[in-house]
């Protein structure tokens, strides 16, 4: 029995299972958003070489609709902080046919920024 919970606690860790907060104004609603964290998170550690995210915070830059009110595009910045860095990533989601929301990560090849405003103890 214990093995096999030091087992699913290290597949966890490996598989990047630490809950890191998401803050700020989105139009992702729970699933979305966990999705968009889960790859966001793959995304620095592996440029940033970081696996100490501490923190998410999204924010709405604009939302297109079409002259009937349905949404044809939601445009957002994710930044994620860890190990003294951030780094901002766009976002943009759009609708499918099927009802579900397609998302695109922009990544660029700029570094993260060091943090200027470091919680100090």
């Amino acid at each position: 029995m214990n093995r096999h919970i030091i087992t699913a606690g290290l597949i966890c860790l490996l598989a990047s299972c630490s809950s890191v907060s998401v803050t700020g104004e989105t139009a992702a609603d729970s699933v979305l958003k966990n999705d968009v964290s889960r790859e966001l998170k793959q995304i620095y550690r592996w440029t940033e070489n970081c696996s100490r995210i501490m923190d998410i915070v999204t924010e709405n830059k604009g939302t297109k609709v079409d002259a009937q009110g349905r949404v044809l595009e939601v445009n957002e910045i994710w930044t994620v902080y860890g190990c003294g860095k951030k780094k901002a990533y766009p976002i943009r989601m759009l609708p499918d046919a099927k009802g579900e929301t397609d998302y695109h990560i922009l990544v660029s090849p700029k570094s993260a920024e060091p943090v200027s405003q470091i919680l100090k103890p």
